[in-house]
């Protein structure tokens, strides 16, 4: 094979998985149920997704994509999605391991505090507005009103703090925000130091998070942060519900968020599904 058939033929797949998310992820009125199954296997396997009267299709052997013929969005209908590996640890943003295409799943599932918009800056999102002060080393955050979790609790200030310091206890994303000892909300000063089971919390990035209103939380920051809201933008700023942070054993095995989709079912090396 030739390596011009090669770039042909990946240049295909592009445009048929284009294509798939134009036809089967817009919306526009209805009410019909859309599900979305991630699907992991060794070996390469045809992906084809529908949507009303548009289909795109990948084949193995040679690439095929028929354009959708009907610009307007329609709800409902059903993707399949593959990636390059699974994972047995569940999918929470701050307690899960997970392939890099696991950034796709848990993006159906969870909502950022901020989204980065066609200007290159962040803009609220989940959060009503991220305030930072003159030096930056103090960032107020507002939720916005009337957002509920999928298992129906309400998304407050109290809900970013205790999110925010779930990643400051989290074995993966701590270092990466500046946490380099024990976890905060655990520590217990009144106690000896022990390095395993009361070990000191040394931060680099956080003083403090309150909560000082019932819908807005309060970061006080070691040093200046100017860019902290453009961090909040990615897994930083998944917020999950209280039920899974409570529960970082069996949580991210049932994951609860605010994000498009809505977890139902998923199955160790066969199959995850969400619903909308």
């Amino acid at each position: 094979m030739t390596a011009t058939k090669r770039t042909r033929r990946r240049l295909g797949a592009v445009l048929a998985a284009t294509a798939v998310l134009a036809a089967a992820c817009g919306s526009s009125g209805g009410g019909k149920t859309s599900d979305t199954t991630a699907k992991s296997s060794e070996s390469s396997t045809a992906t084809t997704a529908a949507s009303g009267d548009s289909t795109a299709t990948t084949v193995q052997s040679s690439a095929v994509t028929t354009a959708p013929t009907n610009d307007k969005p329609k709800v409902g209908g059903k993707i399949v999605m593959a990636q390059e590996a699974e994972n047995a640890t569940g999918w929470s943003p701050q307690f899960s391991q997970t392939p890099i295409a696991g950034f796709n799943v848990n993006r159906q599932l969870y909502d950022p505090l901020m989204i980065v918009g066609a200007d290159g800056k962040a803009h609220p999102f989940l959060a009503d507005s991220m305030v930072g002060n003159a030096d930056g080393t103090t960032w107020t955050i507002k939720a916005r009103a009337g957002i509920k979790f999928h298992d129906g609790s309400d998304f407050t200030g109290q809900s970013i703090k205790n999110n925010l310091e779930a990643q400051r206890c989290s074995p993966l994303n701590a270092t990466a925000m500046g946490e380099f000892g024990g976890c905060p909300s655990t520590f217990d000063p009144a106690k000896p130091e022990d390095p395993k089971t009361n070990r000191k919390p040394l931060s680099t990035i956080y003083k403090d998070i309150t909560v000082t209103d019932p819908m807005t939380a309060t970061i006080n920051l070691v040093l200046p942060y100017p860019s902290l809201d453009m961090s909040y933008a990615n897994q930083f700023g998944y917020m999950a519900a209280d039920a899974n942070l409570k529960d970082p054993a069996n949580g991210p095995k049932n994951p609860i968020g605010t994000g498009p989709f809505k977890f139902k079912e998923w199955i160790v090396n066969d199959h995850m599904t969400v619903v909308k």
